[in-house]
């Protein structure tokens, strides 16, 4: 049984974590103050230090949620879809890549955007969070690969082989997951950022169609 204060010790950093996020969304990650977040809880700064080791301990735990709300987002969407609709599943983990950025600007700049200043985020701790979202990416891939369906990119010889990174997987699932990956993220990038409002009249449609070219481009049935 979970004791009643681990309950509400729990519950008061997750009060922490929701004022920072709105501080996070109005006035940027580097925005995000210990002392504002201790006035609006009407508590001494020195009792935030009870729940969190500092400033940047806080930002780290900010970052893990925000890596794995998304990752749980792009999951969620893909496993809408038949285990053996590969391209339906795609659709659905880039989906809800965008579906998560669009809802978590704040969130999103935090961990896709300009580095805070004078933080270092812990590796040991964010890259675990932050390889999630590829996962998803990388399971339906390798799955496709598997079965068949996936446009092979063999090289005709090593000096040929895409230049990207062998993470332990067939030449074509890095490849594609690379592509794909630096492809939907650039357009969302954008798109967070204002850069293409004037540009595109329809961001919903845009984007969709970017993700079935995509899909096409690596031999899958359009979903």
């Amino acid at each position: 049984m979970v004791a009643r204060r681990d309950i509400q010790r729990q519950n008061i950093r997750d009060e922490i974590k929701t004022i920072a996020r709105q501080q996070m969304a109005d006035n940027g990650p580097a925005g995000l103050s210990l002392n504002d977040i201790a006035r609006r809880m009407g508590v001494a700064v020195s009792g935030l230090y009870r729940y969190f080791d500092g400033r940047d301990m806080l930002i780290t735990a900010l970052i893990i949620d925000a890596f794995n709300a998304h990752a749980d987002s792009m999951q969620t969407h893909a496993d809408a879809a038949a285990p053996d609709d590969y391209s339906a599943r795609l659709m659905g983990a880039m989906w809800g890549y965008r579906a998560w950025a669009v809802e978590n600007k704040a969130e999103f700049a935090l961990i896709y955007g300009t580095p805070i200043p004078e933080y270092v985020a812990p590796r040991e701790e964010t890259v675990p969070a932050a390889q999630r979202a590829m996962t998803v990416i990388y399971t339906i891939l390798m799955e496709a690969h598997a079965r068949g369906v996936l446009k092979e990119t063999a090289p005709a010889s090593p000096q040929d082989s895409p230049k990207v990174v062998d993470f332990g997987v067939p030449p074509s699932v890095a490849y594609w997951g690379a592509r794909g990956w630096s492809r939907i993220h650039g357009i969302i990038t954008l798109e967070i950022f204002e850069h293409l409002q004037g540009l595109v009249s329809d961001l919903d449609e845009f984007y969709r169609a970017e993700c079935l070219i995509l899909i096409a481009e690596a031999g899958l049935p359009s979903p």
